[in-house]
């Protein structure tokens, strides 16, 4: 039989470890629940919630237009998120300098890794490479590949789409450095955006001869026509012609016979019956003919298209485009910038790139175009 003492004694043993456990678990929560782990998980939290979000919605928007849709990037996901939770950390009392990385388990998406798995096959409209979001996903290209999905039944290329891509910067007379860059820059963006493209590089008169003929060709069982030219172009008597890059004009009555005449190639594609046409002329960077040999004035004169026609210039007409100092011209960087908007109506996106260009040559330059579509259509 426990005595009284012995009793005593064991009920204060048994209070003192009520305390030290009570004690210890106060201490441990808040080693747990420091400002930094209390943030961090929500980081944590919000970047999975954030994308699993993203990729239903998208999946479901994928199968409402699976012809025209293109899913948003990765990175454009999570810089949207990050943008977002810094807001909501400012408000908690978050320095401004904490870092919103993840910081979790090895795979951090496992809640929605299946429709993961769907969603990076449908094309996206970002200039990330699958290969790039794949490793942040911390997928490999073999847990994807034999999946079946209405996504992964989507080609590449769409044959509703046709693209014309030119350009010439390597001229005997006056080179131009972005040309080349800004004709790949577009190849590629239109190619991810769904466009069977034609590519042509420097070409000579012939070469840019077979290439629209193809293109024209091709055209034929095309829903929507695409055509950007990047190089030197000169206006002759109210037509304007595109300047291969052999081209040696002496006098002005040369440029019909060494040049391309613009004005045609956009007449007879607009006879064709489609509902989207898009001409992009990113030329007069300079004024190619010396005046002494010139009776009308530089630029590019107005061109008119028939109906479901976009034309669009790098500048108004009758004034000159900048080539620009870094890897695209203005004109072709500022459509990019635009077109890449998931959604948007090519019309915002002619108007967005010509006030951005607007901005970048401090009114300079004012690209000009003019439409005349019956349908709304966006590039992605």
């Amino acid at each position: 039989m426990i005595r009284r003492r012995d009793a005593a004694i064991l009920a204060f043993l048994f209070l003192c470890g009520l305390a030290a456990a009570w004690q210890f678990a106060k201490w441990n929560d808040a080693r747990v629940n420091t400002p930094e782990r209390v943030a961090q998980r929500l980081v944590n939290l919000s970047l999975k919630d954030d994308l699993c979000k993203r990729v239903i919605a998208d999946i479901s928007r994928f199968k409402e237009a699976p012809r025209t849709f293109r899913r948003t990037s990765l990175q454009s996901i999570e810089n949207e998120s990050r943008a977002g939770l810094r807001f909501l950390l400012k408000s908690k009392g978050v320095p401004e300098d904490f870092p919103i990385e993840y910081k979790g388990e090895k795979t951090p998406y496992m809640a929605c890794l299946d429709d993961i798995q769907t969603w990076v096959n449908i094309p996206s409209a970002g200039s990330q490479s699958l290969a790039d979001e794949l490793a942040a996903l911390d997928i490999s290209n073999e847990s994807i590949r034999g999946k079946t999905s209405s996504a992964s039944a989507v080609p590449s290329t769409e044959p509703g789409r046709l693209a014309l891509i030119i350009g010439n910067s390597k001229y005997r007379n006056r080179p131009l450095r972005n040309p080349q860059n800004d004709a790949d820059d577009m190849s590629t963006f239109l190619r991810r955006s769904g466009f069977t493209v034609i590519d042509l590089r420097d070409g000579n008169l012939k070469d840019m001869q077979a290439a629209i003929s193809d293109f024209t060709e091709q055209l034929k069982s095309a829903w929507a026509g695409f055509v950007y030219y990047s190089g030197h172009g000169v206006e002759h008597r109210g037509r304007n012609y595109l300047l291969p890059v052999d081209v040696q004009i002496n006098e002005e009555d040369d440029i019909p016979r060494q040049a391309l005449d613009a004005s045609t190639l956009v007449e007879s594609v607009s006879k064709a019956e489609r509902k989207v046409n898009i001409f992009v002329i990113d030329a007069c960077r300079s004024n190619f003919i010396p005046s002494r040999q010139r009776s009308a004035s530089q630029g590019l004169a107005k061109m008119d298209g028939l109906s479901g026609t976009i034309v669009a210039f790098s500048t108004a007409p009758g004034k000159e485009a900048e080539d620009g100092n870094g890897r695209n011209s203005p004109y072709t960087k500022s459509l990019l910038q635009a077109m890449a908007v998931p959604g948007r109506k090519i019309e915002d996106v002619f108007k967005d790139a010509a006030r951005k260009v607007e901005i970048e040559t401090a009114g300079r330059q004012i690209p000009w175009y003019n439409s005349s579509l019956l349908v709304d259509w966006s590039i992605h």
